[in-house]
């Protein structure tokens, strides 16, 4: 996804949107072709108003020009910003719903891909404005927990957690990207964080694995190539099993279980069958969970089934009515259980 400032000052004479020509002096159409050579979706910026967040020119009053430019620059996905837009839900349905419209209209398939922030609920809308997906929160700090008006893990669960009911295939709540692996080194990622930024490895996994159960769009925060990615991070980030929960072609968001005495369990019902379970552990000293299928609506507390360890990837012992586990501070564990 490239994000703002790919724009060139001004639009063209006949108002198509234009790159930065110093920045992309062939234009975007060999960047995206680059990025589809390489297995992968190609991106773009905008706002629903006049300017961006950074004072770029946006999309209003140029949605249709805008899309069929996309669509000649093979553009697969656009995130719209709502910055020096009308504050109120009203005015953002129209705005969204007239860039939805204009990528129906043109030959190529864009995603829309909604970003107020969850200040107007577009999980009650998004869709029907043509979004396929939609920010629930402010942007995502590199913290376990952020001074008021900053989103950290801790506010991220808040943010998502009684939402799964808005959620499925081409409706995505979406908790913004993933720190994982930043270790700090950021820029706007730093800002309204309690102390120094950065997490530790059980906090980053925590991030990951929720988002997998929440069936979250997923997007790294820091370029890949960079050497600061160390093994334990790839280890994170590359977990197949946790990817799979993901990519579920349901498409369900986990539904919240428990949230009481610093555990929050989730979870997910999945294609196959199988039912994914999370628990994460607020507090900041080990505890042990338990399981317990009575209160989980996807399982028969009469039945027996195959609990596999997606953190390793283990298959463990059956497990009938409930199971234990140990939980460090502010990690969460991640079972799939099969019938």
């Amino acid at each position: 996804m490239m994000d703002d400032l790919w724009q060139a000052r001004q639009r063209t004479d006949d108002g198509k949107p234009l790159p930065d020509p110093k920045r992309f002096p062939n234009g975007l159409r060999p960047v995206a072709d680059y990025v589809h050579s390489k297995g992968m979706k190609f991106g773009l910026y905008t706002d629903a108003a006049n300017k961006t967040c950074a004072g770029a020119f946006g999309s209003y009053g140029y949605e249709l020009t805008d899309a069929e430019q996309y669509t000649q620059w093979n553009v697969d996905i656009v995130k719209c910003d709502y910055c020096h837009a009308p504050t109120e839900r009203d005015s953002a349905i129209v705005r969204y719903r007239r860039l939805g419209d204009a990528f129906k209209a043109v030959s190529r398939p864009i995603t829309l891909y909604i970003c107020e922030w969850g200040d107007r609920k577009p999980w009650l809308w998004g869709a029907e404005s043509g979004g396929s997906c939609w920010r629930v929160s402010a942007d995502v700090r590199d913290r376990w927990t952020c001074e008021p008006g900053g989103t950290g893990v801790v506010e991220s669960i808040k943010a998502m957690k009684d939402l799964a009911l808005y959620s499925g295939v081409n409706r995505f709540n979406d908790a913004d990207m993933l720190c994982t692996g930043l270790h700090g080194k950021g820029k706007s990622s730093n800002d309204l964080c309690f102390g120094t930024p950065g997490m530790t490895q059980d906090e980053y996994a925590t991030q990951f694995a929720l988002w997998c159960m929440w069936s979250s769009p997923m997007a790294l925060s820091f370029d890949p190539r960079a050497n600061t990615v160390t093994k334990e991070d790839l280890k994170i980030l590359t977990n197949r099993h946790l990817i799979a929960l993901n990519q579920d072609r349901m498409g369900q968001q986990a539904d919240l279980i428990s949230d009481a005495d610093s555990l929050v369990v989730f979870t997910k019902d999945l294609e196959n069958g199988d039912v994914a379970l999370s628990v994460t552990n607020m507090a900041n000293k080990q505890l042990e969970a338990t399981f317990n299928f009575s209160k989980i609506p996807a399982l028969d507390a009469n039945k027996r089934y195959q609990c596999r360890d997606l953190w390793t990837g283990e298959k463990l012992s059956a497990v009938k009515r409930s199971f234990t586990t140990k939980v460090r501070p502010h990690a969460t564990r991640v079972f799939r259980l099969s019938k």
